[in-house]
């Protein structure tokens, strides 16, 4: 598995874990789990969009070093 792929799932089940903890014990107050689940969810679309744009950015110079 490419680090990129590790880090994207290791974000997803942290906000997996966080949302259940709320779900089964209430830590949080709810505006307090609906910023650290935005949060959440923006570090993991800012890692994900990354890890594309590293990716293309190998495979064009894969494919402008074959020609």
């Amino acid at each position: 598995m490419k680090p990129s792929a590790i880090i994207c799932f290791s974000i997803f089940v942290i906000g997996v874990l966080i949302w259940l903890l709320q779900l089964w014990v209430g830590i949080w107050s709810a505006d307090v789990f609906h910023k650290l689940i935005s949060t959440i969810g923006a570090v993991f679309l800012v890692a994900f969009a990354a890890a594309f744009l590293i990716r293309e950015n190998q495979s064009d110079k894969k494919m402008n070093k074959l020609d």
